[in-house]
């Protein structure tokens, strides 16, 4: 049996060199589309999902479009416990916000990535992220130790607030994650009083020890508030809004959008604290967070959340969370697979002797260079012999300014 893992290294879709990897090698399949049920039972408080199909299932179980009761799963717990690929099929979120229809559980990622996300608003005036809206009953919303690698916002239709975890936090909570790669994709069009962030489009409760690197814009939202970490933060009166040790980094605002580096409108100052952002913040009133100099030690001001990275080729160089550490050697597999060297139509992977590699995973050649390329995003793969079942895959964004 063929083991395919997958690995994914992004650039900026128009032309920032730096790149991305992050590794999901627990031979999990790509996710065919397919929903499983298995999993979930009406008694229980404590779940585990090991696959695409399974967190389809949430979804629908969430957004009352399963065969068995809507559920909350308000004082639930959902584990994530292996990485999921899901393979860039359309997905729909976690709950159906707008219409009341919210996630007002505990979602533990494990410290496990989802990758090749693709999420995608059905419905005019749709809170899309991850989840669509988290929220408290008996007790409150949470997300925590989870990563997203390459995720895709597209709609055809309207959307409310919009974000890459979670769409609209209402009494939820964020903690010990991140996003990485976020595009929002061309034509895609928000509400003018949307709310549009990488991580999580209107926060009305805590963000805290999360990161985004990676955030493209290709169309203009329109939204009221478009921010690469937080579109907009609002403790609707109740003093409950936290946002907390954040930092974004690399974004591209292909739209000129009007793009918060960090933070977009906060409605109470004293609510953010210890933000981060690289590039130049815009003259926009309301805009939160210090910048990134060559100088700041982020980890040292960021704290035991957050881990060193000496790798310039994983995360841009950024810190990482401290869970992203300290994967088992039985569920993780590192490889060296990169992209060593690049020009405007060329691309050159590492390098590994006896090692073949493709970029459509059936005609394969020994030379890890491929030329003529155009403007794009490309998966190349690799095996390290002729006769080896496992293959590795990466994404990688090419092509000039």
């Amino acid at each position: 049996m063929k083991k395919m893992i997958c690995l994914i290294l992004s650039a900026a879709l128009s032309g920032l060199f730096g790149f991305s990897v992050v590794f999901a090698s627990d031979g999990t399949d790509k996710w065919d589309g397919s929903i499983d049920y298995s999993w979930y039972n009406t008694s229980d408080v404590e779940f585990e999902i090991s696959s695409g199909a399974e967190l389809a299932a949430l979804a629908a179980i969430v957004s009352g479009q399963s065969a068995y009761p809507r559920d909350t799963f308000s004082g639930k717990v959902v584990t994530l416990k292996k990485n999921l690929d899901m393979d860039n099929i359309d997905f729909a979120p976690i709950g159906i916000g707008h219409k009341g229809y919210s996630f007002c559980g505990t979602l533990d990622g494990g410290g496990h990535v989802i990758c090749n996300l693709k999420l995608v608003g059905a419905y005019t005036g749709a809170e899309v992220g991850l989840i669509s809206r988290l929220d408290a009953q008996s007790s409150a919303g949470l997300v925590k130790n989870i990563g997203l690698i390459d995720v895709t916002i597209s709609s055809s239709v309207e959307l409310s607030h919009t974000g890459g975890i979670v769409g609209y936090a209402r009494y939820g909570h964020i903690q010990n994650s991140f996003v990485r790669n976020i595009t929002f994709s061309e034509g895609l069009k928000c509400a003018s009083t949307a709310h549009v962030g990488g991580i999580v489009g209107l926060l009305r409760g805590s963000l805290e020890n999360s990161y985004i690197t990676g955030f493209f814009i290709k169309t203009a939202l329109n939204a009221e508030n478009v921010g690469v970490a937080l579109g907009s933060g609002d403790d609707w009166g109740k003093g409950v809004l936290s946002v907390y040790n954040i930092y974004a980094a690399h974004y591209e605002d292909i739209a000129k959008e009007q793009l918060y580096k960090v933070l977009g409108v906060v409605n109470k100052a004293d609510a953010a604290d210890n933000c981060w952002f690289d590039g130049e913040q815009p003259e926009i009133s309301n805009s939160f967070g210090e910048h990134i100099s060559a100088d700041t030690d982020l980890v040292a001001v960021l704290g035991d959340a957050f881990a060193s990275n000496d790798n310039s080729m994983y995360n841009y160089g950024f810190p990482l969370l401290s869970w992203e550490t300290e994967f088992s050697n039985d569920e993780e597999e590192a490889v060296d697979f990169a992209v060593v060297n690049r020009t405007e139509t060329s691309v050159e992977l590492t390098y590994t002797e006896n090692a073949l590699y493709s970029m459509d995973g059936m005609n394969w050649q020994d030379s890890n260079t491929f030329e003529n390329l155009t403007r794009g995003i490309y998966t190349f793969y690799m095996k390290p012999s002729e006769d080896s079942d496992t293959e590795y895959e990466l994404k990688a964004a090419v092509g000039e300014r």
